[in-house]
């Protein structure tokens, strides 16, 4: 993700992935077991992989691996200005209002953006 978002940009990235999802129209939905796996799994790549601000491209990953198990969730962005008045932004994946991925103390200080469903 991090690298399709630097290559060819958010706009290019996301019809493409939503292309190669390929979720059969029947398919049946992931377990809870499954997504705490997928969650889990996405968590520890992105630890090991994406370094610092890992934030967006972890969460459009999360979103797109759990849409593939039928599992529709909604990709959040918040935006809030720090102590020195830098915009800040941070990215999560929410099913039914609960966070899966991207949960931080200061959460409930960034202003939420609509909730966006990549992979319709």
């Amino acid at each position: 993700m991090r690298w399709g978002l630097a290559t060819i940009g958010y706009a290019k990235l996301v019809p493409l992935l939503s292309r190669l999802q390929r979720v059969h129209p029947h398919a049946v939905k992931g377990s809870p077991e499954d997504m705490d796996r997928i969650v889990w799994a996405a968590g520890a790549a992105g630890r090991l992989l994406l370094g610092a601000r890992p934030c967006l491209p972890l969460a459009m990953a999360t979103q797109w691996l759990l849409r593939r198990r039928g599992i529709a969730t909604d990709l959040r962005i918040g935006v809030m200005r720090d102590q020195s008045r830098h915009l800040e932004a941070h990215a999560w994946v929410e099913l039914n209002g609960r966070i899966l991925i991207g949960q931080m103390p200061s959460l409930e200080s960034f202003e939420r953006l609509p909730a966006l469903s990549l992979w319709t």
